[in-house]
């Protein structure tokens, strides 16, 4: 899988992608009291200043990508997948569907009501349809107040 990146977000001058991307990932993956800017910090050897930073550059990758990872099949597509879903599983149908949701230790500064869930923690929710190759070819993401 292609994660782009030498997207124009990353430059020359910061550190290297993959420290940016361990560090962004880590702070987005992180609970409780290992859940401080300064503690991440440390642990990577980089200022509080980069960890926001790095998060923000991979996020914003990660946007710009939704185009790429996520579609919904053509046309032909849909009728050759509908085709092998009825031989193989269900006539009718294009894929398998399941949800599920992203927790996160706190939420953008805007909007944070919207991403507050029923399970009283910020979250995404989603709803993901592979098809019989196992590609997801459709996700569909809900803020924690939807249903």
């Amino acid at each position: 899988m292609d994660l782009h990146l030498d997207s124009e977000v990353f430059t020359t001058a910061q550190q290297p992608i993959p420290v940016q991307l361990a560090v962004a990932l880590y702070n987005i993956g992180t609970f409780g009291n290992a859940k401080s800017i300064g503690q991440i910090a440390t642990k990577f050897g980089v200022s509080e200043g980069g960890v926001e930073n790095f998060t923000s550059r991979v996020v914003t990758v990660l946007g710009d990508l939704t185009k790429v990872w996520i579609k919904w099949p053509d046309v032909n597509e849909r009728k050759q997948i509908g085709s092998q879903m009825a031989a193989e599983y269900f006539p009718h149908s294009i894929g398998f569907i399941d949800g599920s949701g992203a927790t996160f230790n706190q939420s953008r500064a805007e909007d944070k009501q919207a991403y507050w869930s029923r399970k009283k923690k910020y979250c995404i929710q989603f709803q993901i349809v592979c098809d019989t190759k196992d590609h997801s070819e459709f996700v569909y993401w809900l803020s924690g107040k939807h249903p």
